[in-house]
């Protein structure tokens, strides 16, 4: 088996690996000049990577050594700004809508582009992030002005919250989202939108993981740079599940 680290870079997808004398091996990965975002996922029997190309979705299917083209389809709505494989889905932001795409396990191609959510007037400058609530299917759509939960046909459900600013990055640890801003972090509740807490940093913050807790990288100067890794603690004030970010 061959460890391989799919990385974007040049406005490309590359394929990084050690070679047989342990030397590091980099290729680019053909079809993907133009990549806005992909990811890679195991569909059946299958290790999968579907990227988003210009204003298309590709999908490619791991031979041997490397990624061989599989599928295209061309985006409804343009450029893909969030890319997620959802089970046998592919939901699409792109870029001011969210559009959920059927993926066939045995073919891999992409069929059946649906609207997750169709809005009643404009919601914000673009799509930013979605989220599956796997518990009850549903899908949590954030813009960069407010978030809503959506079912699996795109009909609202109910709870709408928006933030105190325009949001650079989001990450989501159920029962609560964090939202990085400029130049502070916000918690709110899943349950009711509520703010729960404010957290301010020497920004420009950046999100670099929010893999099991948000890591981001802040600025105390000019020259200097910083990462802080937050964890989610019981809150004394709160009642329930609800947690507050920590240093």
């Amino acid at each position: 088996a061959l460890d391989v680290l799919v990385i974007k870079a040049k406005n490309a997808l590359w394929l990084l690996y050690l070679g047989s004398i342990g030397e590091l091996v980099q290729v680019r990965l053909s079809g993907t000049k133009g990549v806005s975002q992909y990811e890679v996922a195991q569909i059946g029997n299958d290790v999968v990577l579907v990227a988003g190309v210009k204003s298309s979705l590709v999908v490619f299917k791991w031979q041997g050594s490397t990624f061989v083209q599989a599928s295209s389809e061309a985006l409804a709505g343009g450029k893909a700004t969030v890319l997620h494989i959802i089970g046998s889905h592919v939901v699409v932001g792109s870029p001011t809508q969210f559009y959920r795409l059927q993926l066939e396990a045995d073919t891999l191609a992409i069929s059946g582009s649906q609207a997750l959510f169709v809005p009643p007037s404009p919601l914000g400058n673009r799509a930013l992030e979605i989220f599956p609530m796997t518990a009850d299917d549903r899908y949590l759509i954030c813009y960069d002005d407010r978030a809503l939960f959506v079912n699996e046909v795109g009909q609202a459900t109910g709870l709408e919250f928006g933030w105190s600013s325009q949001p650079l990055k989001l990450a989501c640890y159920p029962p609560v989202i964090v939202g990085v801003m400029i130049d502070f972090i916000e918690v709110r509740s899943l349950l009711n939108g509520a703010l729960i807490q404010q957290l301010f940093l020497d920004g420009p913050i950046r999100l670099l993981s929010s893999q099991d807790g948000p890591a981001v990288a802040v600025h105390p100067t000019p020259t200097s740079t910083d990462v802080l890794f937050l964890c989610a603690v019981p809150s004394p004030q709160a009642q329930g599940e609800t947690r507050t970010m920590r240093g």
